[in-house]
């Protein structure tokens, strides 16, 4: 009776997965390809429910299935498969509906509960059966998950090394990004020289389409410097002092400080109190409507500025007094030769790049949780070629010695670990979908509470 039961529960979760791909099939045969018709289009609001019950089978699937498949457990929650069935039906005889995060309340309430029961009680049983675990739960010859990078594919880097030993031959600095960052430097000090006698509008326009990208890309140059890539390991204070050349066009100190904290994300991924990547319980708590999620979106440089003093503050060093000083001396230069405007282009290009811009996707998109049970997603898009391949984020955090210029190699060389997990194409819908989707907030990243003694920069 037991596996009767068990059968008609997974199949019906199977039924339900192909009912639903069914009727989206039908809904976007009919919407036009253009984006901007499909939002005033009749089908608009059909399409956004449809999608918004494609995530929340996504993380069913990521929850139950990989027991399931194991023969540990069946999709316990039929409840939840009736309610499901119950949108769709509503999608299929409704001209009208009403809005997505209406019709799916009730979804969201049940499938959270259900998910949320299933990985705090359930779980932690099912893993002391699942073949080749010890008692604990955790895959024998898997290392001990040290603190901060516990992650679901912690042991495959040191898999991937082995398999694929060409990857350490990899670990070698990028000479070439010296001279991109010397480049980009006097690029911008021409587009200095070459505003400060336009109009405004011409100003704010050109501060935008041009002086924000080689913002935003410095910052991420920025970061290749900070994991020592323009000069090696071996010489670390040369990249702290051609970090801080690289910071000058940017109009704030930045990189010194950078660098503290973005080793303690690598060493301490999602530590409470220690990664202040992780968004304030202030941010989770009041940017949770669609608009409230844009404004946080716009003013992404404030919270990234004033979080390390609310969440880990620390003591200043001499290199950021240095990188300071450094500054306000290269602010006050172009002040006093090029003028008002050519200053207020350096500081807006930095703004307007870090907050409200196509490129600034890719900080929710390596990440925020989308789907359940991936924290951190890859881009394999166009905009790689401006950010020294930041997008490339799995094989990053993998192997955060390897510079950006040789991270598409890694990939290639390992493609059976990276092939298969869940990536984008498109940091535009990233930003998106964060507004849009009413089951992402600033909340929707993994925080972890460290044990043991913590090291930070």
């Amino acid at each position: 009776m037991d596996l009767v039961c068990q059968r008609m529960l997974n199949q019906g979760f199977l039924k339900v997965e192909r009912y639903h791909n069914l009727c989206q099939k039908q809904v976007k045969a009919q919407l036009p390809r253009r984006e901007s018709e499909r939002r005033n289009h009749s089908l608009a609001r059909h399409a956004d429910i449809l999608a918004a019950v494609e995530t929340r089978l996504s993380l069913l699937n990521m929850t139950f299935m990989k027991y399931v498949d194991s023969n540990l457990c069946c999709f316990i929650p039929g409840k939840v498969i009736d309610e499901i069935y119950r949108v769709l039906r509503y999608v299929n005889s409704t001209r009208a509906p009403q809005r997505a995060h209406e019709v799916l309340q009730e979804l969201r309430d049940i499938s959270s509960m259900a998910m949320e029961y299933f990985d705090e009680k359930i779980v932690p049983i099912l893993k002391r059966k699942l073949p080749g675990s010890d008692v604990s739960g955790r895959l024998i010859g898997a290392a001990p998950a040290p603190i901060g990078q516990w992650e679901p594919r912690l042991a495959e880097p040191a898999d991937a090394a082995a398999k694929h030993p060409e990857i350490k031959t990899l670990m070698k600095p990028d000479y070439n990004l010296i001279w991109v960052v010397v480049l980009m430097v006097l690029g911008q000090l021409i587009a200095f020289y070459l505003v400060k006698d336009l109009d405004w509008k011409w100003v704010m326009f050109w501060a935008y389409v041009f002086g924000s990208c080689i913002s935003h890309s410095m910052t991420l140059a920025i970061h290749e410097i900070s994991h020592n890539s323009a000069f090696g390991n071996c010489r670390a204070m040369w990249n702290r002092w051609f970090g801080i050349f690289a910071n000058l066009p940017l109009g704030l100190p930045y990189s010194i400080s950078f660098k503290r904290y973005h080793m303690d994300h690598h060493r301490y991924l999602g530590g409470d109190g220690i990664d202040v990547d992780i968004p304030t319980d202030f941010e989770g708590w009041f940017f949770c409507t669609r608009f409230r999620k844009f404004i946080w979106i716009v003013l992404q440089p404030f919270f990234y500025a004033i979080r390390p003093l609310c969440i880990n503050p620390k003591p200043i060093s001499r290199l950021e007094i240095i990188n300071l000083l450094a500054q306000l001396s290269f602010d006050v230069v172009i002040y006093y030769y090029l003028g008002i405007k050519s200053a207020f282009y350096m500081l807006a290009g930095s703004i307007l790049g870090l907050g409200l811009h196509p490129i600034s996707g890719h900080f929710i998109a390596e990440h925020y949780m989308f789907l359940k049970g991936h924290e951190t997603y890859s881009y394999y898009g166009p905009l790689n070629l401006l950010t020294f391949n930041v997008g490339y984020h799995n094989e990053h955090h993998d192997f955060p010695n390897i510079p950006g210029k040789n991270l598409p190699l890694v990939k290639k060389i390992a493609a059976e670990y990276y092939d298969h997990l869940p990536q984008y194409n498109s940091w535009i819908k990233v930003l998106y979908d964060f507004v849009m989707d009413d089951t992402i907030s600033p909340y929707s990243r993994m925080k972890r509470k460290l044990k043991g003694d913590v090291k930070q920069d």
